[in-house]
């Protein structure tokens, strides 16, 4: 019961971790079109900050607009945070290796969520009013390309949680060591700066890989094709 009550309350914390950062969904999609729009695949964008981008389409097309694909974006962050946090301690339980474990649970997790997370890059950057709603992204996607079709770019997605397994362990080892040499103390602040350094190299790694597998998912390729996305 203590164990089930454990489980419980971690997974609560996870979703409500979710929720708070699907709060961002207005920044998060100005990044989105700003990312597709300088890699040259939204020519119809203007380039501007996100705050900027946001600020221009509150004014332009309401508020609403700000929130396009939030349910998708909650419900792929929330399915992301789960199941990376369960799959990671089921590996470590089979491989007793915390870095592979890592690395299998972000591949699983991203394969299983990949559908969700293409349908919102959809639907966010249809500046063409080619879809009325999700569910009208899905049934055409699904009719134009198979289901195969919900899974373009995933291998430029899966790249991303290579490195980013690797390369966010070491890191993260190599950070930790650094601060107890300084003599840093294990307070708050340091344990959050340690964190958000660690998060910012493994955003400058994995960004390329991410640029071209939103791509992939903009210009909707065959399954074929979506394993080696990373080569176009």
């Amino acid at each position: 019961l203590t164990c089930s009550m454990t489980a419980l309350r971690e997974t609560s914390l996870t979703v409500l971790a979710a929720f708070c950062r699907s709060l961002f969904t207005p920044l998060a999609n100005s990044k989105l079109r700003k990312q597709l729009f300088t890699a040259g695949f939204l020519p119809d964008q203007h380039p501007a900050s996100p705050i900027v981008a946001v600020k221009r389409r509150w004014e332009t097309k309401g508020f609403s607009s700000l929130w396009c694909g939030y349910t998708l974006e909650l419900w792929r962050l929330i399915q992301t945070d789960v199941l990376n946090s369960l799959l990671k301690k089921l590996f470590t339980r089979i491989l007793y290796n915390n870095l592979l474990s890592s690395t299998l649970a972000s591949v699983v997790t991203i394969f299983l969520v990949h559908p969700i997370d293409l349908l919102r890059t959809q639907v966010v950057c249809d500046s063409s009013k080619t879809y009325t709603s999700a569910w009208d992204c899905f049934q055409k996607t699904v009719n134009q390309f198979g289901y195969f079709g919900l899974y373009s770019g995933l291998g430029a997605n899966i790249l991303t949680s290579l490195p980013h397994g690797v390369f966010s362990y070491t890191a993260y080892s190599w950070l930790s060591t650094l601060l107890q040499k300084v003599h840093v103390n294990s307070s708050f602040w340091s344990k959050f700066i340690l964190a958000l350094t660690n998060r910012l190299l493994m955003q400058v790694i994995v960004y390329p890989f991410n640029t071209i597998a939103k791509s992939q998912m903009v210009r909707i390729t065959y399954f074929v094709f979506c394993l080696l996305s990373f080569v176009f």
